[in-house]
């Protein structure tokens, strides 16, 4: 298997693997795939429907939706996805949203293949809310992390409701997105229609920058997966002949909140994609140019690392360390005013973590 990135935030062209041939062991494999770039697009495909549901069944959970055609069957999970010709737009895919958030447990990816593609256009995008949340100033994603959103479907024959935290926290990595998208999301709970009027509208436009973007130019050979939770799409609707999906939904949990989110403790060894998250997040609150966390073996220590000219405030740093870190491990802090670099500019973690404990060892005789 080879990937290639296609943007700094999300997106991984794939090659090298017959999905007709995937199974249930691989389903670890490609969700971690999907932690880390949201998108995948896996190219050279040749899957059957029959092919293509045992795929979904390999990556999880199956839901058949109302809201889609079937094809019925053995095949009800499998659902296409085309717009009518006198579609109004804006009214079918071409608005950005995140799947069925207006269910309590809305899904948690979805595998997309074509079936008839135009000749030209019908592109799709997608967009990272880690990215968009993380782009946010710190007041705003302070504020972001307490709102609760009402989410709405559209369908007037079939109302559905649901209340989601705007901030969504990813309950294996602690990393949070933000999540209202413009098709569903109709307000903010607490607020006057004005007032969440205005924020929505901030996140909303805030959340499409292209900064956070990917976009997907189709073929006939491709399949692509993506993580519903901490990603938007888009389908461009520039075309004027048939283009028709098949697709595939993946059951979701209820979405949880900073409020709900519990962080396990940090341990010496753990893999260092769960920890980044929490050392981007520190950085951010702390206003410093890096954070190195190495904890300790029985996750009642830990040893926070950072760069910059002066130390800081203990209160804030007490604050900030509280709300990223769980188990209350008693923290050692140190500063350096720069760390080492290797040879790609990345901060060299073992000389870190070796001057640090240096520096709480006795001299030796």
């Amino acid at each position: 298997m080879r990937l290639e990135r296609l943007t700094p935030h999300l997106g991984a062209r794939v090659t090298g693997v017959d999905l007709a041939g995937v199974g249930r062991g691989a389903r670890e494999e490609l969700r971690a795939l999907l932690e880390t770039h949201l998108v995948l697009f896996f190219a050279d495909q040749s899957l059957d429907p029959p092919a293509f549901r045992r795929l979904g069944e390999a990556m999880g959970e199956l839901e058949v939706t109302p809201l889609l055609p079937s094809l019925g069957g053995d095949l009800a999970e499998l659902h296409y996805v085309e717009a009518a010709r006198d579609q109004p737009r804006g009214t079918f895919a071409d608005r950005w949203h995140t799947d069925v958030p207006f269910r309590e447990r809305p899904p948690y990816g979805a595998i997309l293949k074509p079936e008839v593609l135009p000749s030209i256009g019908g592109d799709t995008i997608w967009a990272s809310m880690y990215a968009a949340y993380e782009a946010l100033p710190d007041s705003l994603r302070r504020l972001a992390d307490e709102l609760q959103a009402v989410h709405t479907s559209p369908n007037p024959n079939a109302p559905e409701w649901c209340v989601h935290p705007v901030v969504r926290v990813n309950p294996a990595t602690g990393r949070r997105g933000l999540y209202v998208s413009r098709m569903y999301a109709t307000r903010i709970v607490g607020l006057t229609d004005a007032e969440s009027r205005q924020l929505l509208e901030l996140f909303f436009n805030h959340a499409a920058a292209p900064d956070f973007q990917v976009r997907w130019r189709w073929s006939p050979d491709i399949v692509a997966m993506w993580d519903n939770r901490f990603t938007q799409h888009y389908a461009v609707a520039d075309y004027a002949e048939r283009r028709r999906m098949l697709r595939l939904t993946l059951n979701g949990d209820r979405p949880i909140g900073i409020q709900d989110y519990r962080a396990p403790p940090v341990r010496i060894g753990d893999d260092r994609l769960a920890l980044a998250p929490i050392e981007a997040r520190l950085r951010q609150r702390l206003a410093v140019s890096q954070v190195c966390l190495f904890g300790g073996p029985d996750a009642t220590e830990i040893h926070v690392i950072i760069e910059t000219p002066a130390p800081i405030g203990m209160d804030r740093l007490t604050a900030a360390l509280r709300g990223e870190l769980s188990g209350s491990p008693r923290a050692q802090v140190h500063y350096a005013a720069r760390l080492a670099r290797d040879d790609q500019g990345q901060v060299d973690r073992a000389a870190a973590m070796a001057q640090a404990m240096a520096r709480l060892s006795p001299p030796s005789n």
